[in-house]
């Protein structure tokens, strides 16, 4: 057992103190004994592919930051990394040993970590494109419209957030206080050497991050909730002002919102056209036969709002 392989094991230990779940339990969610849970644990066994795609699928922790420790914890749409049966390793395969095979380098990883968490490109499209498209939002318009762009801001500030948290851990017992200050000082200087802006300029542009924070936030925590795999047999209850609908809701909320919107006459049609589906498929959703993907949640959590 070398270190990297220490340290997966010991994030997939801090998921579950976090989530403070008890091994066994655990363990059953996972298909696998108590015994096997705490041999990975205490850093005795390596994690295998087919366990750790599981521990994505039923918690959605990023296999990125699994076999990392970077990015975003609940970034995993775009880890990249194919079903265990599509890895052309044997079936017991480590994670390491898919990742050293198949994983893009480092900076890929960040960059579609970020375009998980703020939906830029698509979930299907090239490596390559999906670079493209991040590049671009990392870019921004605002050199071209002279408008600000809160995508490219929030982008701007998640990586920074990773930055700091690089610098604040290299920074020797003591000094992490200086090293914020020096810092702060740095970002006013840079600031100062422009002309003075009008507070209701500035306050606008804050107000725009803030609404795009707040999308962000909410698209990563349905991309959790729907992977949490609540049945969908549970009953839901009837909205009363639809509180669900105001924050992130689960996915059983969701359908049972889109239950009540399809109810008039031709509603149904007209969501499966402007979903790109066969109104079976909407169908089957509703009865609880099939669950949508994470995009069409997405779609049908925006369809219900507007």
């Amino acid at each position: 057992m070398n270190e990297w392989e220490r340290g997966i094991c010991s994030r997939f230990k801090l998921v579950r103190e976090s989530l403070r779940w008890p091994q066994p339990e655990f363990a059953q969610r996972l298909g696998i004994t108590r015994d096997q849970l705490s041999a990975i644990e205490l850093g005795s066994t390596p994690l295998r592919y087919d366990i750790a795609w599981k521990f994505r699928q039923e918690f959605g922790i990023s296999l990125r930051w699994l076999e990392e420790g970077f990015g975003f914890i609940g970034d995993f749409a775009l880890d990249y990394l194919p079903p265990p049966g599509e890895t052309g390793l044997p079936e017991r395969a480590l994670l390491s040993a898919v990742v050293r095979k198949i994983s893009p380098q480092v900076g890929a990883a960040i960059l579609s970590g970020i375009s998980t968490a703020l939906q830029v490109g698509k979930p299907h499209q090239p490596e390559s494109e999906q670079i493209d498209a991040v590049m671009a939002a990392m870019r921004g318009t605002e050199k071209e419209t002279g408008e600000a762009d809160a995508r490219h801001r929030i982008i701007m500030e998640d990586f920074l957030v990773c930055m700091a948290g690089d610098w604040v851990s290299r920074a020797p017992v003591g000094k992490a206080g200086e090293l914020s200050d020096k810092l702060a000082h740095a970002a006013n200087a840079f600031l100062s050497s422009f002309p003075p802006e009008s507070a209701k300029a500035i306050d606008a542009r804050s107000e725009q991050m803030e609404w795009e924070r707040l999308r962000t936030e909410n698209a990563r925590k349905l991309f959790a909730q729907l992977n949490k795999k609540q049945p969908l047999t549970q009953t839901a209850q009837k909205r009363s002002n639809s509180p669900a609908m105001n924050s992130v809701p689960t996915l059983t909320q969701l359908l049972a919102e889109v239950r009540l919107q399809v109810k008039a006459r031709g509603k149904k049609a007209e969501l499966a056209k402007l979903l790109g589906v066969s109104q079976t498929s909407v169908a089957e959703w509703l009865q609880g036969k099939k669950e949508p993907s994470g995009n069409i949640a997405l779609r049908l959590l925006k369809w219900v709002r507007e």
